[in-house]
C-alpha cells in the first residue's frame, strides 16, 4: 500500500513596527502570527493526524506583545494527534529561536521573524527554516525538513537510523536512532518502548513491516522504483 506523503509550513512572525532601514521603531504593537498550513500528495491518507497547537486544534495561530521581551519569553507546542494518541510533538522557543536566527550579540531592532515546520502525515514534524529581518538587514536559515539521522553513522556505535513507531494501529512513525538487533532480515521481529517510541529488533539495513524483518532499499533508489515500495504510515526516507 502506498504512503501518503505530506508536509506542512508553519510561519512565525513577529513584527515590531517600523521599515526596514528606519533607525527608529515605531509605536505600533508588535504581533506574533503563527500558522500552519497543510499540503499533500495523493493519493491522501484516509486518517492523518491533526494539528494540535498550545492544546487547540487549530492550523494558526496570533496573539499580540508589548516588546520584544515579552515576544521572545514566549513558546508554542506544536502536536500531532490520532484521537487521543499524539504521534509526534515539537516546542517552539521563540527566544532562543531568535537568537539562532539573528545571531548571539545582535543589537538590531526586530521588523520580523518567521519559522516554518514540515508536517508528515506518516506522523513526524521537522524543522523547515526561518527568515528574521532588523533594520539592518534580513537573515535566513533553511533546515531543510532534514529527519533526525540519515545514516547509520550518525547514530554512533551500536545504533542505526530506523523507523520509530509512536502508534501502530494505525501506523505512525518517524525517522530516528534505535539500537541495532539481533534478527535477521525475514525472520520475526517485536518491538521494545523507547523515550521517543518503539523500535524494532531488527538488524542494520532492515525494519519491522507486519511483523517480519524487510530489507531497506538502497540510499537514493526512492520510494516506487524496482523493488522499493512505500509502506503507509513509515517514513518517506524508508522505504522497503
Amino acid at each position: 500500500m502506498q504512503m501518503r506523503r505530506g508536509w506542512a509550513v508553519a510561519a512565525l512572525t513577529f513584527a515590531c513596527g517600523g521599515g526596514r532601514g528606519d533607525a527608529v521603531v515605531d509605536a505600533m504593537p508588535p504581533t506574533l502570527s503563527y500558522s500552519l498550513f497543510v499540503q499533500a500528495q495523493q493519493p491522501a491518507r484516509t486518517d492523518p493526524p491533526i494539528v494540535f497547537i498550545d492544546g487547540a486544534q487549530r492550523d494558526s495561530l496570533l496573539a499580540d506583545f508589548p516588546d520584544t521581551a515579552s515576544a521572545a519569553a514566549s513558546s508554542h507546542d506544536i502536536e500531532l494527534r490520532v484521537g487521543s494518541a499524539v504521534v509526534a510533538t515539537m516546542t517552539l522557543d521563540v527566544g532562543q529561536d531568535m537568537l539562532d536566527c539573528f545571531g548571539v550579540g545582535s543589537a538590531m531592532p526586530v521588523v520580523s521573524f518567521r519559522e516554518d515546520l514540515c508536517d508528515f502525515e506518516t506522523g513526524d514534524l521537522r524543522y523547515a527554516s526561518n527568515e528574521c529581518e532588523t533594520v539592518g538587514g534580513v537573515s535566513v536559515g533553511d533546515g531543510f525538513c532534514i529527519p533526525r539521522c540519515q545514516s547509520d553513522q550518525q547514530c554512533g556505535s551500536g545504533a542505526r537510523c530506523s523507523s520509530i513507531v509512536t502508534l501502530q494501529d494505525p501506523l505512525y512513525s518517524h525517522v530516528g536512532c534505535a539500537p541495532i538487533g539481533s534478527a535477521a532480515i525475514g525472520s520475526g521481529c517485536t518491538f521494545t518502548a523507547g523515550s521517543d517510541g518503539m523500535y524494532d529488533d531488527c538488524v542494520a539495513g532492515a525494519v519491522c513491516v507486519d511483523g517480519t524483518c524487510l530489507e531497506q532499499c538502497a540510499a537514493g533508489s526512492g520510494c516506487g522504483s524496482g523493488s522499493c515500495t512505500a509502506v503507509d504510515g513509515e517514513p518517506v526516507q524508508l522505504c522497503r
